[in-house]
């Protein structure tokens, strides 16, 4: 199986929490238990049985269990009765054909083998109406039958299941595991919010449309998205990661943030930002959900700095600056500027000047620039690694003169520093901060004039210029060097320099 199509449902559990791990049976030596020998107890006439189940025979299982072959019988202990195969082949009306003549509801299973030859292992028993709710195509009419013989749409599956899925070669020999999903005290709506889908063709996976339809099943038949632990990420974070908007709106109707901790509102959130859904966190910004610092991290197992979640930075990189004023008035905050000078995170105003050098400014750029600045990010603030958002803008190279023109403009407008970030250090210790590579950078910022003159470009020196940057002083270069700015130009063979400056001196007079 290619494990590269589990991602979206390995990224759920790290981002959220639902509960359970990846992993693969193994033995005490971490390496997979090699299954045991097929043994096949079947009579001739049980084997008819299955048989006729897999074609959708109804004729032919008819008679058989009229004849008294036993509706639940099974090739060996704990394997897949009729029932389970009827299911996971699609049959659905030898589904409910089978339960209305007394197949087992509530009978467990830990192996299933499916038409291509995949074998499905579980540590754990699993009833048909877990298996019926992890199929590619949910069929509605065997889970209403389900339901109607007694199934319970809130059961708790207390025992670890966990789903291995084997190549079958022939005669019980096998290639080899190829992974599996470990889910620990679930409900079925657990198990559809997962994200997880016994998918035949292709092993296990995510599959969106199933799942929503399964949930929506199960809300509309009972079962309760409003009771998870505190500490746990609620079914509307759930919803969310897994783009379910139907079920989200359900589960909003039917008023589960009444039940939910402000910490699990929050992680909503975060999941709403992180997948990028901006009409969610409208939604919840209509409702007045307010964002409070989780105990733990919603993008990594690591918990967060104290007071804050960088989910600002986490949106600008995203190029989804509409959720900046929403987060912003929901209560999230940008990261502090002692965070930034440390290096712990990005500037945001570093993130959003990226944003607009690649894609161009706009009305939502300007907007989210000056609430930055109102929050009180330093506009003139360098990061560790020496970027500020004014020689971000100077430097970069994109391609588009016209980008980087208006980008400065709204930075020096916003009072962005025309001659680069004000660091009082005396010179003698900035000589000292020669041979200390990681301070460096942090201290010795080069200024905008010598960043755009490197870039060699007539536009941007001339409104560096146009805005006050002095001339008459040595500034910081590139290496951390003080030189002249005509020095500089001279270097790089600008002849049009120093006839600009002379402009620019006689036009001031």
């Amino acid at each position: 199986m290619n494990l590269k199509r589990q991602w979206p449902i390995l990224l759920l559990w790290l981002v959220i929490g639902a509960g359970g791990t990846w992993g693969l049976a193994a033995t005490e030596a971490g390496k997979p238990a090699p299954p045991k020998p097929v043994v096949n107890q079947l009579s001739p006439q049980e084997q008819a049985l299955f048989d006729g189940v897999k074609a959708g025979d109804k004729e032919k299982v008819k008679k058989l269990i009229a004849e008294g072959v036993d509706v639940n019988c099974r090739p060996a202990p704990e394997w897949e009765t009729p029932l389970f195969v009827a299911i996971v082949y699609g049959q659905a009306d030898m589904a409910n054909f089978l339960i209305q003549n007394g197949a087992d509801i509530h009978d467990g299973v830990k192996r299933i083998t499916a038409a291509n030859g995949f074998v499905f292992s579980l540590s754990s028993p699993a009833n048909p109406f877990l298996i019926a709710l992890t199929q590619r195509k949910i069929s509605i009419p065997v889970l209403t039958s389900l339901l109607k013989a007694g199934q319970d749409v809130n059961e708790e599956y207390h025992n670890q299941i966990t789903f291995i899925c084997r190549r079958r070669i022939s005669n019980g020999r096998y290639l080899k595991d190829s992974g599996g999903l470990a889910l620990e005290t679930m409900k079925p709506l657990d198990v559809v919010l997962c994200g997880y889908c016994l998918q035949w063709n292709t092993g296990p996976g995510g599959s969106g449309t199933h799942n929503e339809a399964a949930a929506l099943f199960l809300m509309n038949h009972g079962a309760d998205c409003k009771h998870t632990p505190p500490t746990h990420p609620s079914y509307l974070a759930r919803a969310i990661r897994g783009g379910y908007h139907r079920v989200m709106n359900l589960m909003l109707e039917k008023g589960i943030l009444k039940s939910m901790t402000a910490e699990q509102c929050s992680i909503c959130i975060g999941t709403a930002v992180m997948t990028s859904q901006t009409d969610v966190l409208r939604t919840l910004h209509k409702l007045g959900v307010k964002f409070q610092v989780p105990t733990h991290s919603i993008n990594s197992n690591q918990p967060p700095p104290p007071g804050w979640v960088p989910l600002i930075n986490v949106a600008i990189q995203g190029g989804n600056l509409e959720a900046v004023p929403l987060l912003m008035d929901m209560g999230v905050k940008p990261p502090p500027n002692e965070a930034v000078s440390d290096g712990a995170v990005n500037s945001p105003l570093n993130d959003l000047v990226l944003q607009a050098l690649w894609k161009g400014t706009s009305r939502t750029f300007y907007t989210v620039l000056k609430r930055l600045i109102q929050y009180g990010c330093d506009i003139n603030l360098s990061d560790s690694s020496g970027k500020y958002p004014l020689g971000l803008a100077t430097a970069y190279k994109s391609g588009d003169e016209e980008r980087h023109l208006k980008t400065m403009k709204a930075l020096l407008a916003n009072r962005a520093n025309v001659n680069g970030p004000s660091i009082k250090v005396p010179e003698s210790v900035m000589q000292s901060l020669q041979v200390l590579t990681g301070l460096r950078a942090r201290f010795l910022v080069p200024a905008p004039l010598a960043l755009a003159l490197r870039t060699k470009s007539r536009a941007r020196v001339q409104l560096l210029l146009a805005h006050g940057a002095d001339t008459s002083r040595k500034i910081r270069d590139v290496d951390g060097n003080l030189r002249m700015p005509s020095a500089i130009a001279d270097e790089l063979g600008i002849t049009w320099f120093k006839k600009m400056v002379k402009e620019f001196k006689r036009n001031s007079q």
